[in-house]
């Protein structure tokens, strides 16, 4: 999505964010100096324990109340107080049936909420996005006066996508690829994480009574709704896939977006016979751009007909090829929700080349649903839920590592003299304790990938060997923490150190790159136009 180019630095967590734009000019000495001085890297320290000590896993360990479970709380905003900005009503509703406000960047706004008891609450909007900003709308939302977490800083909302159907060709009669459509209309969105490092709804814990809900307007222009506290949504559990008899056989071309949450998805041409459609003389369109669709939250929506009431299966042709030997996951909506527990967070398997598969499940079995004779839609959004832990546990290792390494710096200075009669451990006892114990929790962190690699060892698959890199320098640096002086930049600074090993595999993970080219709903004695698994 928008945010993909600063993974990396948002990765890293330690080196000060720094562009074109802001970065002082040489002549000005003064501005410079303050900036490539500790208090830049005081500043950075301060985000990155913060992130890690008040991000949404961390809090909401914390929690002491039940998940409400009542009658959705619905709460108007007309009763909203300008705190920054203004507070204005909407002059065009577009169709809503309740008050609407209208902001922009930099407005604030703060709303009270009244809620009956003790418990944990999903927070959702109603909100329009009416500018022509390709960028979803970003808000900031605190709790009486406080950030209840973290990702709380940062929510974004995204905004619906469309095309007019029409093809657009160049000068040689090739198929291009077209800017889509903002489609004007009210959406409902939960406060997620950005990142959707989770899946669910991030849940806000109220105490029984009156709260003030700030609002801050961070990106984008909006019509805002309704504000509503409800109980979150349980996904059924799978059981067991029904049979789905039958021949009916509906066959959707990928490229063909009904909708997109995104932008920046587009299609692309492929020249491969295995391709719908495919010419031999110009370029068409004929799948989803991996290189578009490769951002956790990314999502793509299909509509599709069905004759006649009955169980189908799922199949597709794609592949997924960034990842060796590492699934992509996706969450899987019919008509808006995810059918059970077993189309949640599915894992799309590495394939280097378009391939034919069934969605199944972990048993093996063809997964399927029931769809009544009409029109429906089917969903694909990449999701990084089964990543949180790994990331966050990286994440923490990141940091700790490069406090080490500000510790090391302070004792030693920038003098690497190796005649220096100087013992480490004296001035930093658990040195060597600290690092064996991130060894130990990057190996655990490989070991918990095994479970998505067919059986494979974690150290084969691309991205986690760079884990397993680190540990091995770091346990080659507990071994004679002494030498750490004359090795520090090993842990954070060189273009081999530890923390550019990490970092090296969050860009690896991070990577969703799918590529689909149809999609299948069909029966059991249908025949596809290629062999499936």
């Amino acid at each position: 999505m928008i945010y993909k180019n600063i993974q990396r630095i948002v990765a890293l967590g330690l080196v000060f964010t720094v562009s074109a734009g802001t970065f002082p000019a040489k002549g000005n000495g003064a501005a410079r100096e303050k900036l490539l001085s500790g208090e830049s890297t005081a500043l950075t320290a301060k985000f990155s324990a913060e992130r890690l000590t008040t991000n949404y896993t961390t809090v909401s360990s914390g929690y002491s109340f039940k998940e409400y479970t009542g009658n959705d709380i619905v709460v108007p905003v007309n009763g909203a107080k300008a705190e920054s900005g203004s507070v204005k009503a909407a002059s065009d509703k577009y169709g809503y049936a309740s008050d609407a406000i209208d902001i922009v960047v930099g407005d604030e706004i703060s709303v009270d909420v009244n809620v009956p008891e003790d418990a944990l609450y999903v927070v959702s909007f109603d909100y329009l996005s009416y500018d022509t900003s390709i960028l979803p709308i970003e808000l900031g939302l605190k709790v009486d006066g406080e950030y209840p977490f973290y990702e709380s800083r940062s929510l974004t909302f995204e905004t619906t996508w469309v095309s007019d159907g029409e093809d657009s060709f160049d000068r040689y009669g090739n198929v291009i690829v077209t800017m889509p459509d903002k489609l004007i209309q009210w959406e409902h969105k939960e406060v997620m994480d950005a990142s959707y490092r989770y899946s669910e709804p991030l849940l806000i814990e109220l105490s029984k009574g009156s709260h003030k809900f700030t609002i801050n307007v961070n990106e984008g222009s909006l019509l805002l709704g309704n504000i509503t506290l409800s109980k979150k949504t349980v996904i059924p559990e799978y059981t067991k896939a029904e049979d789905a008899p039958g021949n009916e056989l509906i066959t959707i071309e990928a490229e063909d977006f009904t909708q997109r949450n995104d932008s920046s998805i587009h299609a692309v041409g492929e020249y491969d016979a295995s391709l719908s459609p495919v010419q031999s003389t110009t370029t068409v369109l004929n799948i989803v751009d991996q290189d578009s669709f490769d951002t956790a939250g990314q999502k793509v929506t299909y509509e599709f007909e069905v004759a006649n009431a009955g169980y189908y299966n799922i199949a597709m042709n794609y592949r997924q090829s960034e990842k060796n030997g590492f699934p992509v996951f996706v969450n899987y909506e019919i008509d808006g929700e995810i059918p059970n527990t077993a189309f949640e967070n599915y894992p799309m398997k590495y394939q280097q080349k378009f391939k034919n598969a069934y969605l199944k499940s972990s048993d093996g079995d063809k997964l399927s649903v029931y769809l009544e004779a009409g029109k429906h839609t089917i969903s694909m959004q990449i999701s990084a839920d089964p990543l949180r832990e790994a990331l966050e546990k990286v994440d923490y290792i990141m940091n700790a590592v490069n406090d080490l390494s500000l510790e090391v710096t302070k004792v030693a200075g920038t003098n690497k003299d190796k005649y220096r009669d100087l013992r480490l451990s004296k001035y930093i006892p658990d040195v060597q304790e600290r690092i064996y114990s991130w060894v130990d929790e990057l190996y655990a962190v490989t070991e918990s990938a095994t479970e998505y690699v067919g059986g494979k060892n974690a150290e084969d698959v691309a991205a986690f060997g760079y884990l397993i890199i680190a540990a091995k320098q770091l346990k080659t640096l507990g071994d004679e923490p002494d030498e750490l002086i004359y090795r520090v930049d090993e842990l954070s600074t060189s273009v081999n150190s530890v923390n550019t090993q990490i970092a090296n595999f969050v860009d690896l993970i991070n990577k969703n790159n799918l590529a689909i080219d149809r999609i299948y709903i069909c029966q059991a004695k249908t025949k596809l136009p290629k062999k499936l698994d």
